[in-house]
């Protein structure tokens, strides 16, 4: 991902390319089927990359073999990462903050997962997770969480409280 990618006004970041290493070298090219996804971040994680932006800017200041590339995650010399230096730094972060270990993709069926349990729409979450059918994200994400299950329960309680009502009134008006 590059700089030129993140729109911090509009609050997205737009996938055009991806690194993928080889067995011995590294190719970038287009995602799957070509397609371009932009995705709208949280404020908080754009403050959060703003100041990414601006360290590296004070590094970049400093360096004396600065690679312009305009990488967002890249070496200390601006220079892009191999593919699976973002998993080791991940590996690193996560053992710093002594938390449980969740590989990256747990981390993407997390975030759909809890994006369904709050009821955002199945399509937006298709679309955040890059899907063109919305039943690939409902096959592989839309997991029945507890706090789902309690919800249908309540749903279920209120609709048999208002019958009991409605029955009751029926009942009434019937003497």
């Amino acid at each position: 991902m590059r700089w030129s990618n993140i729109d911090f006004a509009g609050r997205t970041v737009t996938f055009e390319h991806n690194r993928v290493g080889l067995r011995s070298s590294v190719q970038e090219g287009t995602l799957k089927n070509d397609e371009i996804k932009t995705v709208t971040v949280d404020p908080s994680t754009m403050a959060v990359m703003q100041l990414h932006r601006k360290r590296q800017a004070e590094l970049k200041i400093a360096s004396r073999a600065w690679h312009p590339l305009d990488y967002v995650f890249c070496n200390n010399d601006g220079s892009p990462l191999h593919p699976r230096s973002p998993h080791r730094i991940w590996q690193r972060i996560v053992a710093a903050a002594g938390v449980k270990y969740l590989k990256p993709h747990a981390q993407r069926h997390t975030h759909a997962t809890v994006l369904l349990e709050e009821g955002v729409p199945l399509h937006v979450v298709a679309k955040r997770l890059g899907h063109r059918d919305a039943m690939v994200t409902a096959t592989v994400y839309a997991n029945v969480t507890p706090k789902q299950e309690d919800a249908a329960a309540g749903v279920y309680e209120a609709w048999l409280a208002e019958s009991e009502k409605v029955d009751q009134e029926d009942d009434a008006a019937s003497c």
